[in-house]
């Protein structure tokens, strides 16, 4: 547990500085060489997809993502499809229902389509796991 949270840390000062600087990649790097393979894949979708949301506009606040929060995500080999996953933006979630494509070593995910859906009403949040 010690190791994801320490991942989570990484991720979150990479993710909302929004830059990748040499030192932050290669910590990303180490850190997510240390989870189990599957949590790999989750974290390594986050990424791709809050950057995607960020560039094209359709959520340019995006700043968490949570891939099993309506409905367990599936990894099938090197496919992770979440059908009940959630982003939040500007202090609000959204449901959210994504595919991903990641490298067979799992470090890189080469693809990232999604399709937000209705934001979720606030006094969910907390039987969901979401702040």
């Amino acid at each position: 547990m010690r190791t994801t949270t320490f991942t989570l840390t990484i991720l979150a000062v990479i993710i909302v500085g929004g830059s990748y600087c040499t030192a932050r990649a290669d910590a990303l790097q180490d850190a997510l060489m240390k989870l189990p393979p599957e949590e790999r894949v989750r974290q390594i979708c986050i990424i791709r997809g809050l950057d995607r949301m960020r560039s094209e506009k359709s959520l340019p606040t995006a700043d968490r993502m949570k891939t099993s929060i309506l409905s367990p995500a599936q990894l099938n080999g090197e496919v992770l499809t979440a059908k009940g996953a959630a982003v939040r933006s500007k202090h609000h979630w959204f449901a959210l229902t994504f595919t991903c494509e990641v490298t067979k070593d799992q470090m890189k995910a080469t693809r990232f389509d999604y399709q937000v859906g209705a934001e979720i009403p606030a006094d969910k949040w907390e039987d969901l796991g979401l702040w």
